[in-house]
């Protein structure tokens, strides 16, 4: 028996590297309330799993909280299991579609993102052009925009001065 009260009931290395120990779980005799290291609260959970209704307070770790949620679906009817099957499926599938409409969002939202910032590039790059005296065609013509849109630009510069 070890310091924790674990039975060992042999030991065998398999390699340098890897090995089995065999625990005897049913010599295990730790009370819940006694339980000190990891290796008691699964050599507990391992004898008593069984007969537990609940979850004990001493096993709060994530671990056992999915070991029981395991052992809970361990336990379904044929008909639950189908249900529950079906139920993450569901769920499953929902999560899939708000993933992808996000992702969606999000490459559109670039897209949008990138295009006004272009545009509002090229467009303070024509006002600039257009303070240093150079002609509306040669604008028009440099950036891409349109005679109209380089027109509606000077308009707008002559309105603030």
């Amino acid at each position: 028996m070890t310091p924790t009260g674990v039975v060992v009931c042999a030991r065998h290395a398999a390699s340098e590297h890897f090995g089995f120990v065999f625990l005897e779980v049913g010599k295990f005799d730790k009370a819940e309330d006694r339980l000190e290291s990891m290796m008691d609260k699964w050599m507990f959970t391992l004898k008593n799993m069984s007969r537990l209704l609940e979850r004990p307070v001493e096993l709060q770790e994530r671990i056992f909280r999915k070991v029981f949620e395991a052992a809970r679906i361990a336990a379904f009817t044929r008909e639950e299991l189908d249900e529950y099957t079906n139920d993450m499926m569901t769920e499953n599938d929902r999560k899939n579609a708000i993933d992808y409409a996000r992702k969606l969002g999000r490459e559109e939202g670039m897209a949008e993102g990138e295009k006004r910032g272009i545009e509002r590039g090229i467009q303070s790059v024509a006002e600039r052009m257009l303070e240093s005296g150079m002609a509306p065609d040669t604008i028009a013509a440099l950036t891409g925009l349109s005679q109209l849109q380089v027109n509606e630009i000077q308009e707008s510069q002559e309105g603030h001065y």
